[in-house]
């Protein structure tokens, strides 16, 4: 968030495309969400 010089409050929602889905664990974009430390 701070390399893109973005607000945590600026970010309304995550979107994220992936191919292969199959075991991939818990919702891929729920994850980098976190990982970016993006508030619910």
């Amino acid at each position: 968030m701070s390399r893109a010089k973005v607000e945590d409050g600026d970010v309304g929602e995550v979107v994220l495309g992936q191919v292969l889905t199959a075991a991939t664990g818990m919702n891929p974009a729920s994850q980098a969400s976190l990982a970016a430390v993006i508030p619910d």
